[in-house]
């Protein structure tokens, strides 16, 4: 810009002031991190603010004080949960609001799930949908610093998230076959919304033994197990297999076994 001003007289200039007002710039979302399965996101405490600093408008930061993104949420086990976390930045450097949609990996259109949110992570309750592959969208707008005519936002859509709410079946196969002290029993475990990532047996309640699959590894819909026990004395036992799918439900099943 230029500017001239011509002075009369006896006219001085002592100051001169500049006002601007710079164009909008929409907000990115530049990443969503999505977390295992039964992984929850709660928000820490937030640090306590002087209420004057507050009602100042003042930059938080200039007192000393962490900007509110800057505090991670804390993790804990939340069965069934989905959690996810995104980034977002504005290059106004204003506030910012998301919203959360989602839909089916088969569907066309999202649906709204949560609106008007402040913190840049939310925890779904995986129990609350039905088994299947969903994919979520999330929203950044800068309304928060700017007025609606002239306020932008800016989008993101995540990978698919599978969602498992249903534990494996587990079946015993055939009867247990017995030679002496030892006894070799056979399971077969399906899922129908993942995959088996591992199995366990017991005897009557004991300590749980990691068991593997008869391919070698625990890693399709449809696994068999086939295990010895030894069995020292005579009488009746429970032999029990428990399986783990990718999203940590667990299905079991018994056979009793005499000796």
């Amino acid at each position: 810009m230029q500017w001239r001003a011509n002075l009369r007289g006896s006219a001085s200039l002592n100051d001169v002031s500049v006002s601007y007002l710079a164009n909008n710039i929409a907000p990115e979302v530049l990443a969503i991190q999505l977390f295992p399965t039964n992984v929850g996101l709660f928000a820490n405490p937030p640090q306590i603010v002087d209420p004057n600093i507050e009602i100042s408008g003042v930059d938080p930061t200039v007192f000393g004080l962490p900007p509110a993104a800057a505090i991670p949420p804390r993790r804990a086990y939340q069965r069934g949960a989905k959690a996810l976390q995104w980034t977002a930045e504005d290059r106004n450097g204003d506030k910012l609001e998301y919203t959360l949609y989602y839909r089916g990996a088969n569907e066309q259109n999202f649906k709204l799930l949560r609106d008007n949110l402040r913190d840049n992570f939310f925890t779904l309750d995986g129990l609350a949908l039905a088994d299947g592959r969903y994919i979520f969208k999330v929203v950044a707008k800068d309304s928060p610093s700017n007025p609606l005519p002239l306020a932008l936002s800016g989008e993101r859509i995540s990978e698919p998230i599978d969602v498992d709410n249903t534990a494996p079946q587990v079946v015993a196969v055939g009867t247990p076959q017995v030679s002496g002290e030892r006894v070799r029993v056979t399971f077969e475990a399906t899922d129908v919304s993942s995959y088996i990532s591992r199995a366990e047996y017991s005897i009557d309640g004991g300590e749980w033994q990691a068991v593997y699959a008869d391919d070698g590894i625990s890693d399709s819909a449809r696994e068999r197990y086939t295990f010895e026990v030894t069995l020292k004395n005579a009488g009746e036992y429970s032999v029990t297999l428990r399986v783990f799918d990718q999203s940590g439900n667990v299905g079991n099943a018994r056979v009793l076994v005499k000796r």
